[in-house]
């Protein structure tokens, strides 16, 4: 009898719910913190007020609405990025990133920026990738509760 405890012996899923999981939390990771390159205030009076600004120019989207997104999205980003890597609650961040990712090709959708929706809309598809398969998921610091069933 074979141990699964080697990960030469682990399973594909297993491998491949790894794989996504470094992938999306290090693309949420890093693009969270590249918003803050220049400091808060740089992510304020630059990402901040130049997305409301593009968003009031091309989109009937009110800033009112599209301020308080800006100002959570690189924390939120760099939140759900940690989660996802460490494996905290992994099928709820795994979720939002997917929300997440929603919101963002919506967006883009409105400012009719439709190649930055396919970019987008790709990595929306990794992450309901990840959550099929979180099950498989052999490494989490805080484990998710089992999910109710009908």
């Amino acid at each position: 009898m074979r141990s699964t405890n080697s990960p030469l012996h682990w399973p594909a899923e297993t491998w491949a719910i790894l794989s996504l999981r470094l992938f999306l939390g290090f693309r949420f990771l890093l693009t969270g913190f590249g918003k803050f390159a220049e400091g808060v205030g740089g992510y304020l009076n630059g990402f901040v007020a130049g997305t409301v600004a593009e968003f009031a120019e091309k989109t009937w989207i009110p800033g009112f609405l599209v301020y308080p997104y800006c100002v959570a999205l690189g924390p939120v980003q760099i939140l759900l990025g940690a989660a996802v890597l460490l494996g905290i609650k992994t099928r709820v961040a795994l979720g939002l990133t997917a929300l997440t990712y929603f919101s963002l090709a919506f967006g883009k959708m409105a400012m009719h920026e439709h190649d930055s929706v396919v970019g987008i809309g790709t990595q929306f598809l990794i992450a309901i990738v990840a959550l099929c398969l979180v099950r498989f998921n052999r490494f989490a610091l805080v484990q998710d509760s089992e999910p109710a069933t009908r």
